[in-house]
């Protein structure tokens, strides 16, 4: 029996060295591959603004087609296609309407209405005094006032006679800009609804673009917009919403809605220039902000995590201890690290190696086993470890969504926010720190590295206690008696 108890022993210190060893060699590699999980950013103050995009094209909306609206003779043409020209200017001419026989025709009826006229009064007067004087007197006044009326008729009449004769009937342009049709000759006879020339206002060209239904409630008339187009990189162009579309078009159950924006500057704009629109919604200056991905939203509020008082992101706390419990397992005599892997008192006891009761509370360790690994090992202080890095991961597992970034998590109050950064309207000041997650693939690289160091240790077993015997070792899985040895292999087994 001593000689066997001789050969455990041997085996347990090789075993021991050689896991020691491993550690003091790779430890280095290990502290490597806990790499932070969070960074931390201090709030500033800056300027903010919200934004709707859209793509869109430059229009000339203003635009006209002449028309005579007279019919006539064409006199003179003042334009000719490609000129400027401004509002109210002549574009067409019309002959005069000859219609001097008419008032000749007119002037003479008006002549012969006065002599008619000087005739019934005389009659009028030569009743008085005969024998039917009131019926006589009576018919001479409705004639009178006959007379009357068809002379005013006819001096209306004459009065429009001069003024056709006086009159030059002409085609003045609606809107002033760029003539870009016209094919109108002098002599030409023009009917009523003829088209004489179309003018288009390059000067006053607008950018269009379509906006998604859930975005016209914020938009208003008179919001400034910055229009940059394919064509003109290099610059900038201001402008403002001028016009809202009434009704929108439907395209796979979403309706999209004309937006149409004047632009301040035309200088080098072409119609049909494709470019992006930004409409500023609102905007802020001078207002503390931080990074959207600072601001964690729980039950309706908003929160970020600062760091804690010594200043620095605990986000690899969990992984670390994990990993230090496996070590631990590892050595013999670091019975305090065993302890934090553990959970338990298995380090604490391990260097009682002569009590028996050692033994029975090591075979409890046997729950934490894993796998094979932990039957093999023999040793139920090695369950025990493996045990203590499986509750750190647990621990990771079950905090609240970003407790992993470790620090303490402070309520705020938001104001407005671009694709960027969050306005904080309260519970930060400028200057202090928030903590941002890393990238997910560096997070998931040292969680894996620290997974595969908890396990590989967990399953050699754990040997704490080397100083008062190799107690906390228990029997091997599977052993038969059980013995206390005073001053030698506590659990030894067989």
């Amino acid at each position: 029996m001593k000689k066997w108890t001789l050969w455990i022993g041997v085996i347990v210190i090789l075993v021991a060295a050689g896991a020691g060893a491993y550690y003091y060699f790779f430890r280095d590699k290990t502290a490597e591959t806990q790499k932070p999980t969070a960074q931390t950013v201090k709030a500033t103050k800056g300027n903010i603004e919200v934004k709707i995009s859209g793509t869109g094209s430059v229009t000339a909306d203003d635009r006209a087609t002449v028309m005579a609206g007279t019919s006539g003779t064409v006199k003179s043409v003042g334009f000719k296609v490609g000129d400027i020209v401004k509002k109210g200017q002549v574009l067409v001419t019309f002959e005069s309407a000859d219609v001097s026989s008419q008032i000749k025709k007119m002037e003479l009826s008006i002549k012969k209405q006065d002599m008619q006229m000087e005739q019934y009064q005389t009659q009028y007067k030569q009743a008085t005094g005969t024998e039917n004087e009131d019926t006589q007197k009576a018919s001479i006044v409705n004639n009178i006032d006959m007379l009357k009326l068809d002379m005013e008729q006819n001096k209306a009449d004459l009065a429009d006679l001069y003024k056709q004769q006086s009159e030059v009937k002409q085609v003045t342009a609606p809107i002033g800009g760029q003539i870009t049709t016209g094919d109108i000759a002098v002599g030409d006879e023009l009917q009523g609804n003829a088209t004489v020339a179309e003018i288009v206002d390059y000067a006053a060209l607008k950018f269009k673009i379509q906006v998604d239904e859930l975005d016209m409630p914020k938009m208003k008339v008179g919001q400034a917009v910055r229009v940059n187009l394919n064509a003109l990189p290099e610059k900038t162009f201001e402008g403002t919403v001028e016009e809202l579309a009434k009704e929108g078009t439907s395209s796979n159950g979403v309706a999209a809605y004309d937006v149409t924006i004047g632009l301040a500057e035309t200088e080098g704009i072409i119609a049909g220039m494709s470019g992006q629109a930004d409409i500023v919604i609102d905007s802020k200056k001078d207002v503390v902000v931080v990074p959207v991905a600072a601001v964690l939203q729980m039950m309706g509020k908003s929160f970020v995590r600062v760091p804690d008082d010594g200043g620095t992101a605990v986000g690899t706390q969990g992984s670390q201890q994990g990993t230090g419990s496996g070590q631990a397992g590892l050595q013999g005599g670091q019975g305090s690290q065993g302890a934090q892997g553990a959970q338990g008192t298995e380090g604490t006891k391990g260097s009682q190696g002569t009590q028996e009761t050692q033994e029975t509370q090591g075979t409890q360790g046997t729950q934490g086993t894993q796998g094979t690994q932990g039957t093999q090992g023999g040793r139920t202080g090695g369950g025990a470890a493996g045990s203590g890095a499986a509750s750190g991961r647990a621990g990771q597992a079950n905090r609240m969504p970003g407790a992993a970034l470790g620090g303490k998590m402070v309520e705020v109050t938001t104001g407005i926010s671009d694709e960027t950064y969050v306005e904080i309207v309260s519970g930060l000041k400028e200057g202090d720190s928030v903590l941002i997650a890393l990238p997910q693939g560096t997070v998931g690289t040292s969680t894996s590295s620290s997974s595969q160091q908890q396990m590989f240790p967990g399953g050699m077993g754990g040997f704490g206690g080397s100083a008062g015997g190799f107690g906390g070792g228990g029997g091997f899985s599977g052993g038969g008696t059980t013995r206390a040895s005073s001053g030698g292999f506590g659990g030894g087994g067989r």
